[in-house]
């Protein structure tokens, strides 16, 4: 007899060989869970065919068979994170609100980042140059400048395209429909030494057309008279030409 069954007993009308429930291999019981696994519900479910065992006729057995799940590691609640309220314009300035510093939080950042020193807006603690570019994607920039005024040396615009034209001087200046007078004299309002100097880009020219013009005189002399005009017209100080961006790659040293 194989071990793990026994003769069936009673009117001899047994349909084949029964497993005695709670035995496995090994000598462990059914019953005995596997680590990490919780028990839900023992189901009896019927084998295929079996053959005939000796001294016992073919047929089906009933097998007991434990039904696991496999438990999942609780989630630990994350904390709700508060929002941080921006603070003001104020009298305090970034030394007096320990701001100026290696180390800094996040919140920090969250919580000072409008917030200014609105009585020494005039002032500049840096001893150099400053130039400060304004863009038209970060309109911002437009008010910053005006309060800020005097601590930019100069305040470059992003507005104005340098283009190759079919005109008598060859070149034309596009963007000026973006130039505001009156911001501009807000600025120079506001820092009585800045200097207004709108970038200019070079738009659709290529190295070899930028070498050209550069060597020689008679382009270069007719290219500044278009600048100056447009200069005085719009009531600017100079320009910041944008080359380096544009060429400096492909422009040999």
């Amino acid at each position: 007899m194989l071990p793990g069954l026994k003769k069936p007993t009673g009117n001899g009308k047994s349909n084949g060989a029964q497993i005695q429930h709670g035995s496995m291999a090994g000598g462990k019981k059914a019953s005995e869970k596997p680590a990490g696994l919780k028990p839900i519900r023992t189901v009896t479910m019927a084998s295929e065919q079996t053959p005939a065992l000796p001294g016992h006729s073919a047929g089906k057995f009933p097998v007991a068979m434990p039904k696991f799940e496999i438990l999942k590691k609780p989630k630990t609640a994350r904390k709700a994170r508060q929002a941080v309220e921006a603070l003001d314009p104020g009298p305090a300035d970034v030394f007096e609100r320990d701001l100026v510093k290696e180390a800094f939080k996040v919140s920090d950042i969250l919580k000072h980042h409008r917030s200014y020193c609105n009585t020494k807006t005039r002032e500049s603690r840096f001893g150099g140059t400053v130039l400060g570019y304004v863009t038209p994607w970060n309109n911002r920039g437009y008010d910053i400048a005006k309060i800020f005024g005097s601590k930019f040396n100069y305040v470059s615009p992003v507005w104005l395209q340098l283009e190759l034209s079919q005109e008598k001087s060859g070149f034309a200046v596009a963007g000026q429909h973006d130039v505001d007078v009156g911001w501009i004299q807000d600025v120079k309002t506001a820092g009585k030494t800045v200097k207004l100097v709108p970038r200019v880009l070079f738009e659709r020219w290529t190295p070899q057309q930028l070498s050209k013009v550069a060597s020689s005189k008679k382009k270069m002399t007719s290219m500044a008279s278009v600048l100056i005009e447009v200069a005085r017209k719009s009531g600017f100080d100079g320009y910041v030409l944008e080359l380096w961006s544009q060429f400096g790659a492909q422009l040999a040293t």
